[in-house]
């Protein structure tokens, strides 16, 4: 299920990611199916590098502070509202699809991310009816898909 490191891009937070031993990276096949699912589900425009701007379904908009742990506060919160105990992070930090996916607890989310300097994410349930995007404007954007509601 996992693939080595060296198939990532060469960007240091990737390659950190990809040795995080609370995360799982999905094989590049599985990845491309569960991006491809969600963009389905979610995306207008999926030839945009932040997803988020193109959302059929936004749901909310919830800004943060600037500390480090405003961010990770309010994140925790939306996660605990999931039904889903394993999520996917999907790794975008300012590159165009496809991404990385890793599968990871959500409960462990938190302390991945607050183990690793900001870059873009986002996270999806594993029926990807869900999604929170962590956005460079200290944003959570959150996307139900239609079918879903």
């Amino acid at each position: 299920m996992t693939e080595s490191a060296s198939t990532m891009p060469s960007n240091s937070v990737l390659e950190d990611l990809a040795k995080h031993a609370r995360l799982c990276l999905l094989q590049t096949n599985d990845a491309y199916k569960v991006l491809e699912k969600i963009a389905v589900l979610h995306v207008s425009d999926r030839a945009l590098v932040y997803w988020w701007q193109g959302l059929h379904n936004v749901q909310a908009r919830l800004s943060y502070g600037t500390a480090s742990t405003d961010g990770l506060d309010l994140l925790s919160e939306q996660l605990e509202k999931l039904d889903s105990e394993e999520i996917y992070l999907v790794a975008t930090d300012d590159q165009l699809a496809p991404w990385p996916v890793f599968v990871c607890c959500r409960h462990d989310v938190r302390g991945v991310l607050a183990d690793m300097p900001f870059f873009e994410y986002f996270i999806s349930t594993m029926d990807c009816s869900v999604l929170i995007f962590d956005t460079h404007h200290n944003e959570l954007v959150l996307s139900i898909a239609k079918k879903f509601d």
